[in-house]
Order: C-alpha cells, then sequence, then structure tokens
C-alpha cells in the first residue's frame, strides 16, 4: 500500500518525482492500492445510528437531513462507515464532501487512487478517542470519540488545537488526547503503521475511499440488491397467494365430494320418482325395455336436450324437477327472470322439441316459477 501526503506531494510525485513512493502494503493483502491522504476543506462527518441496514437508504437519509442546511443534495457525496450493521440497524459515520471538490480531486490524481481524509489514518494514536491534527495544504482536525469521527474542520493556517478546545468547552466534553501529524516532515512508514493500526481499530474503513466513483459503483450494487429484494418478495407473495387458493380449492374439493358422488342418484329419483342404488344403470335399462315409437324420445335425448338448454341459458335458472315420457316429458324450475326461462325454452325447441310453457308464477324475491312440456317434433 503506497501512501501519500498531500495534494502538492502528488502531484511532483505522478510528475516523475520519486521521494513520495514508499512501496510497502498496510493491509498486507493481496491487492496494492495507493492511497492519497487529503486534507478536504468542505469535508463534514456525521454520526449516525438507524433502524435500517441498507447502505443506500442510510445514504438518503442522511441526505434528507443535511439538505435543509446546505440546498441540493446533489452537489454533495456521502459515503457511510459502517461500525454495526444488520439488517433491521446500522451505526456509523458518514463523510460528507462537496462533489466540486471531488471532481477537482479527480482530475488531479490518478485513476483508481484510494483517498483518505489525512486525520483518518491516525484514529490509533488517540486510541479512538481524541484529536487528530494534520498539516500539510492547510491544516485539518477530525475529533474522535470512541472510534468514530463526531467533527471535521479544515483552514488555512492557524490554532486548530486551540480552535477544537474552545469547541469542547462549550459542549462540556474535554479533549484528553490530541496527535498532531506533519505530513511533510513525517516518514512515509509512519504513516503507513498508523493507518494499518486504524484499519484494525475501525474495520469498517478497508477498502474506503473517498472517490466518487467508487461511492456511484456501491450506491449502483445497493439499488440492485434492494431492487432484487422486492422483487423476491413480490414473487413470493404471489406464490403464496396460489398456494393458499390451491388449498381452499382442495378443501372445497374434498368437502364437495359427497355431493358430487349422491347427484346421480338425486337426478334419477327426481326423474322416475323411486330411487335406484346405480342410477345411470338403472336408467340405461329403462331405455332399452321402451317398445320403439318411431319419432318418440328416449331418456337419453330428453336429458341431453335439457342439459344443452341449461348450458345456454348460462346457469341463470334452476331445474327442480324431470318428469320423462317417450311422448311427452315435464320439465319444471325456476328462473331469474321472464327472459332466463324464455331462452331455455327457446333452446329446447331447437333440439327437434316442441317445447311449451305453462303454469308461470311469480315468486316475491326468488324470481318467477314455470312448466315446460316436451313433445319430439313429428311424435303426433
Amino acid at each position: 500500500m503506497k501512501l501519500k501526503y498531500s495534494l502538492s506531494d502528488l502531484k511532483r510525485k505522478f510528475k516523475g518525482s520519486a521521494k513520495n513512493v514508499t512501496g510497502a502494503n498496510a493491509d498486507n493483502g493481496p491487492d496494492r492500492q495507493e492511497t492519497a491522504l487529503v486534507l478536504f476543506r468542505t469535508l463534514s462527518v456525521l454520526p449516525f445510528s438507524y433502524p435500517f441496514g441498507s447502505e443506500s437508504k442510510v445514504r438518503d437519509a442522511i441526505r434528507l437531513s443535511v439538505t435543509p442546511l446546505v440546498g441540493d443534495g446533489d452537489r454533495l457525496s456521502v459515503v457511510p462507515v459502517f461500525t454495526e450493521q444488520t439488517k433491521n440497524s446500522s451505526r456509523g459515520c458518514s463523510f460528507i464532501v462537496s462533489t466540486d471538490e471531488l471532481n477537482k480531486l479527480g482530475n488531479e490524481l490518478p485513476q483508481g487512487i484510494s483517498v483518505w481524509p489525512a486525520p483518518l489514518a491516525f484514529i490509533s494514536e488517540v486510541d479512538g478517542n481524541g484529536l487528530v491534527v494534520c498539516i500539510g495544504d492547510g491544516v485539518q482536525g477530525i475529533l474522535f470519540e470512541e472510534g468514530v469521527p463526531t467533527l471535521s474542520h479544515w483552514m488555512a493556517e492557524g490554532d486548530m488545537e486551540g480552535w477544537f478546545k474552545r469547541y469542547a468547552e462549550n459542549t462540556g466534553r474535554p479533549i484528553d488526547r490530541v496527535f498532531t501529524a506533519d505530513l511533510s516532515l513525517m516518514e512515509p512508514h509512519v504513516a503507513e503503521t498508523a493507518r494499518a493500526a486504524s484499519i484494525l481499530a475501525m474495520p469498517g474503513l478497508k477498502g474506503f475511499t473517498l472517490s466518487r466513483e467508487a461511492a456511484k459503483r456501491r450506491a449502483g450494487a445497493d439499488s440492485f440488491i434492494s431492487a432484487a429484494f422486492t422483487v423476491l418478495k413480490a414473487a413470493a407473495g404471489i406464490g403464496m397467494i396460489f398456494l393458499i387458493l390451491a388449498c381452499l380449492f382442495f378443501i372445497h374439493s374434498w368437502i364437495m365430494r359427497d355431493r358430487f358422488a349422491s347427484l346421480p342418484s338425486a337426478v334419477y329419483l327426481k326423474a322416475f320418482g323411486e330411487p335406484s342404488a346405480s342410477p345411470v344403470r338403472t336408467a340405461l335399462k329403462k331405455a332399452a325395455s321402451l317398445p320403439g315409437q318411431g319419432t318418440s324420445a328416449t331418456i337419453e335425448d330428453t336429458l341431453g336436450t335439457i342439459a344443452y338448454a341449461f348450458n345456454e341459458s348460462e346457469k341463470k335458472l334452476r331445474v327442480e324437477s324431470i318428469k320423462y315420457g317417450p311422448a311427452v316429458s315435464e320439465v319444471q324450475g325456476n328462473a331469474d327472470d321472464a327472459e332466463s326461462a324464455e331462452k331455455f325454452r327457446t333452446s329446447l325447441t331447437q333440439r327437434g322439441f316442441t317445447a311449451k310453457m305453462s303454469d308461470i308464477r311469480q315468486i316475491p324475491s326468488a324470481g318467477m316459477r314455470f312448466t315446460i312440456t316436451l313433445e319430439r317434433n313429428g311424435s303426433r
């Protein structure tokens, strides 16, 4: 891990000077990445604690909290660092910096370089509680409490320690430890060692950078995960609805199985006025035993015609009884209205029968009752 100290040093290094190249890796990991320690003029820090863990939601919540103070939230880059993060809670600190400053910095630094506020590299020097002041292109100080940044301030020159101590007196929280680093005089390996110790003290800093491009990549990934989770949750909800409907259909079918099984016997009883243990077989025997009458209607023809007309009526009527005769049959039932009954009668006539409606009676709140006599055409 290569550490640079100020923007002016970085400019000199990338113009060809090698005096700021350290060649060390503070993370001792397989991936080496150069890190620039920068004194940010517009940097603010904001500790947070929210009842949700999504990074995009944390960023949105922070923008909503600072927009009334600074205006357009799109002019700010918000990068949270988590000290605790679960699905339903999060704690940590957000680094808020002007996008104009990040863009200017991005134009002067090589792509892929990691960017840290300089005081952040020295958390371990104050054991996570105290003030770190860095001197370079200006002076920047960050106050830490329990390993979390709570206040950041920059000035071109002046007494930074005195400024923070006056702040501490006003808030009633004294500053016990103060560490000052002159970046232009500090040996590179000293800063590297301090930064590695700071990552151990605040694990959320591993991989941290204030690069706007990196922040956008994290936001895009988090938004994708949130959208995917929403889609999966909706799919699971739809699946649950279908499962409930399937269970209800199965229960209904199970309850109605006895009624379906007894339906042929009920139809036979209404048609012939006598019970039968095997209604279909008995009805077929009765039909076979009838003498041939040329144009007389068989029971199969009669029942088939009635069933066809019933389906054509869109089931807006009920058939209560059927009296079969080879020459004349009779159907009794009730309908929602006269139009449904007439449609039923018309359908019967379309199947080779003469259908006459009689005994029509209006039933209060139940439509109308009717009787239809059926004769096979040409039976007389």
